[in-house]
């Protein structure tokens, strides 16, 4: 029985990197492997609180920091969002990383001593010998990836546990209260909230008697104590009534007592952890980006009266229970039939079995030559045009990486910084 060790952060009730890891865990077992995974922050409180302490805890499977064994041998050892230093470069031990990060964040999640995640990811393409495949598990960013990583990169559509949220209990909708839910999204520095502003107008409406239910949002993710100021920025005194900063929950509980979930300005819904979970639960689903086609609302958030009309018209939809009942089942079935794990990780096991029949050298990924006479940059008024202009003329990804080596010494936006990303994207692979 092969034993793998999964590096990631024990946080049972998040709709993060955690739950993704346990999901795939469990397809490990029922696959026959023997998994573990191993807690990088040492004395994390969901482990020591029982409250928190979810069924693989039970079983056995999370693995403190404090203590574990860098002795301990594996048939291979998975990244996710830190590994030990040991591991790194020890040519005994097959490493597979899973790139959870989107590319919004590549420039400011920090770790390895603050080194940015992107500088990381490209040095361990470069230097990381016994790294075997790349892994992501957002198709989206595929083509993003594949200018940064030339090798061994391996793209699967998003995967879930369909057994892991249940079918939404429907005994509590109240016609005249519309209980709205945000999950994981409202961070200090994060902006905009044109959704914020949706539901206040929504509320406005209904003080003033022009919308027949009241409103409330629901906040899970963050402790209020923790984004005050912008809470105090952005949400009218009069209306601060209605919004809870619920902190975190199990998402089942979640979805239960709530009527609607929005999906934030920022969000991929096609593959949202946050989304596929309230697909399962059958929530409905009112996208603020794109059009999404298990769910009949959607609208550009930026629209602030049309986006919180598209709120209003699924409430009036949902006045018909057999209506509502009917859309909760068609939007699990959609998740099961898209994102179920047992279908969508096949190509996850296929890298697994390739390693461990010994069918790939123990030799270093594909090295694409260091920038050569690269002088180093500062952040400048025209130093984003000037960025911006030469990824206008290079051909090739490759040719754009001492592009990407130049953004990281910049002092640039992080809105500037993700529109020179995005025209990253578009250049063609290299032949």
């Amino acid at each position: 029985m092969k034993k793998i060790l999964h590096f990631c952060n024990y946080s049972p009730i998040d709709s993060g990197i955690y739950p993704e890891t346990r999901d795939l865990v469990y397809e490990e077992m029922r696959r026959g492997y023997d998994p573990y995974i191993v807690d990088h922050i040492r004395g994390n409180r969901f482990r020591i609180d029982p409250a928190y302490q979810d069924m693989l805890f039970k079983e056995g499977r999370i693995i403190g920091l404090e203590n574990f064994d860098e002795a301990q041998e594996a048939d291979l050892i998975c990244w996710h969002s830190w590994i030990p230093e040991s591991y790194m470069n020890n040519p005994k031990r097959s490493l597979v990383m899973f790139l959870h990060a989107m590319p919004s964040h590549l420039f400011y999640n920090e770790l390895y001593g603050g080194e940015a995640v992107l500088t990381f990811l490209k040095n361990s393409h470069r230097q990381v010998a016994n790294c075997r495949y790349f892994i992501t598990l957002w198709p989206i960013h595929a083509k993003y990836w594949e200018n940064i990583i030339q090798g061994n990169l391996v793209v699967t559509d998003p995967i879930i546990c369909c057994d892991c949220i249940r079918l939404k209990m429907d005994d509590g909708f109240d016609p005249n209260h519309l209980r709205l839910v945000v999950m994981d999204t409202w961070r200090a520095g994060k902006e905009p909230y044109y959704i914020f502003n949706a539901v206040q107008l929504l509320m406005a409406l209904s003080e003033q008697g022009k919308v027949p239910f009241r409103v409330s949002l629901d906040i899970y993710g963050q402790d209020g104590a923790n984004v005050q100021p912008v809470w105090n920025a952005l949400i009218r005194d009069d209306l601060k009534k209605h919004f809870h900063f619920r902190g975190k929950a199990h998402p089942q509980q979640i979805f239960d007592s709530s009527d609607i979930l929005l999906t934030q300005v920022g969000e991929i819904p096609t593959e949202s952890r946050v989304v596929r979970e309230g697909l399962l639960s059958g929530i409905p689903i009112v996208s603020g980006i794109t059009d999404v086609p298990w769910t009949p609302y959607h609208h550009d958030c930026r629209d602030i009266e049309g986006f919180a009309d598209e709120i209003r018209k699924s409430w009036q939809y949902m006045q018909d229970s057999q209506k509502r009942a009917e859309l909760h089942r068609i939007n699990r079935a959609y998740a099961v039939e898209h994102y179920d794990i047992r279908k969508n990780a096949d190509r996850i096991f296929e890298c697994y079995e390739q390693i461990f029949r010994g069918s790939l050298e123990s030799r270093p990924l594909s090295v694409r030559p260091p920038p050569a006479g690269e002088s180093s940059v500062t952040g400048s008024e025209d130093i984003f045009e000037q960025l911006k202009q030469r990824i206008m003329e290079v051909e090739t990804g490759v040719q754009a990486d001492a592009i990407l080596d130049s953004m990281e010494r910049t002092d640039l936006t992080m809105g500037r910084q993700e529109t020179l990303l995005r025209l990253m994207m578009d250049l063609p692979k290299s032949g």
